[in-house]
């Protein structure tokens, strides 16, 4: 949750394969290397799949289990968005799991965020692309109090796709300033 890939990375390296595929936090790692690295979607896709089969096991442990599903959703999200087939399925993914995570998982959640509002542009629901930014902005605060500028980033990004360049430049100011 503090946006450290390439040690996370390194550290799934020093882990046998064998581990990895046991604990399904450990192949949700592996899942957000593999697409914030832009993988092959196969390899991010099969690497969910494990997950989803051990999260599906923990009928016993839903406090546990929750948050893992709206983990997986959202890296599922990505890869749905970036298929560009299905924005109303990413709609329903993210909306679940922004619900199950708890808002301490930042990093997460605000992919979240991002992928809610690029699937509602993608809908032509601009309005709500707007709103889901909104929402995500409120969360950017980190357990200090600083501001954090990984959701105001992602509006510019959004505002850039729907050609909405004064909001843009609004956004720019803001995040050049944190």
């Amino acid at each position: 949750n503090k946006d450290q890939r390439t040690r996370l990375e390194r550290w799934l390296g020093i882990l046998p394969a064998a581990t990895i595929a046991q604990h399904a936090e450990l192949l949700l790692a592996q899942a957000w290397v593999a697409e914030l690295s832009r993988a092959d979607s196969q390899t991010v896709l099969a690497t969910l799949d494990q997950a989803q089969a051990l999260v599906d096991q923990m009928v016993d442990q839903p406090e546990r289990a929750r948050p893992l599903q709206g983990e997986i959703n959202t890296v599922l999200s990505i890869e749905k968005t970036f298929a560009a087939n299905d924005p109303a399925s990413t709609v329903s993914l993210t909306t679940y799991a922004l619900k199950a995570m708890p808002a301490t998982w930042y990093v997460a959640r605000s992919e979240s965020w991002l992928w809610l509002a690029i699937a509602h542009l993608m809908l032509g629901e601009l309005d709500q692309a707007y709103a889901a930014l909104a929402a995500a902005q409120r969360e950017d605060v980190a357990e200090m109090g600083a501001p954090r500028a990984r959701n105001t980033g992602a509006a510019g990004f959004v505002h850039w796709m729907a050609a909405d360049l004064s909001l843009l430049l609004q956004v720019s100011q803001v995040t050049a300033a944190v």
